[in-house]
C-alpha cells in the first residue's frame, strides 16, 4: 500500500494516482530547486493585468523551443503543462520532458493554459521554479493574457509564443 502525500488515503501499490484525490503517486525525481541566479529577476512595480491577443481563441497556440521543438496545444478549454507524470485521467496535458523539462526545473504540474472566447491565458500552478512571461515571474493562480512574440519560461525552459490560424 502507498499513502497519498496530499490526502493520506491508502492506495494499492499498482495505482499511479490516488483513488481519492488524483495526486500522482509514482516515484520519480522531484523538481530540483534552481538558485536565484538561474532565474529571471522580476522588475520593481510588479505586474499589471493585460488582455490576450484579440481573436486568438480561434487559433492554435504554438510554443517554439530554442532547440527546434514545436509544441501545438490542443483546442480544449484548459491544458496542463509539465513533465513526466503530468497526465491525469480526463485532463488534457502536455509532457514537456522531450524539451528538456527535467534538467530545466519544470514541475510535474507546472502551469496551465486557458483558452477562452477572449483569447489564451497562462497561469502558474504554484510551481517550484516559477513561470515567467517576458522575464517577469507570474503570481501563482493569476492568469495573464498571451500575445504573439511573448517569451514563456517554465523554470529554465523557454518558449516563444505564436498562433496559427485555423480554417
Amino acid at each position: 500500500m502507498s499513502i497519498c502525500p496530499e490526502c493520506g488515503h491508502e492506495n494499492a501499490d499498482a495505482n499511479p494516482y490516488c483513488a481519492r484525490c488524483g495526486t500522482y503517486l509514482a516515484d520519480g525525481p522531484n523538481t530540483g530547486l534552481l538558485t536565484p541566479g538561474e532565474l529571471p529577476v522580476a522588475p520593481q512595480g510588479g505586474w499589471r493585468q493585460r488582455d490576450p491577443e484579440p481573436k486568438t481563441s480561434q487559433a492554435v497556440l504554438v510554443l517554439l523551443a530554442p532547440n527546434g521543438v514545436t509544441v501545438a496545444l490542443p483546442q480544449v478549454p484548459t491544458v496542463n503543462l509539465g513533465r513526466e507524470g503530468i497526465s491525469r485521467a480526463g485532463m488534457a496535458a502536455i509532457d514537456l520532458t522531450p524539451c528538456g523539462a527535467d534538467a530545466a526545473g519544470v514541475s510535474r504540474l507546472h502551469a496551465r493554459v486557458h483558452r477562452l472566447s477572449t483569447g489564451y491565458f497562462i497561469e502558474d500552478c504554484d510551481s517550484t521554479n516559477g513561470t515567467f512571461l517576458n522575464g517577469q515571474r507570474l503570481v501563482a493562480y493569476m492568469p495573464l493574457g498571451l500575445v504573439t512574440g511573448d517569451e514563456l519560461q517554465l523554470g529554465q525552459l523557454r518558449f516563444k509564443v505564436t498562433f496559427l490560424s485555423i480554417g
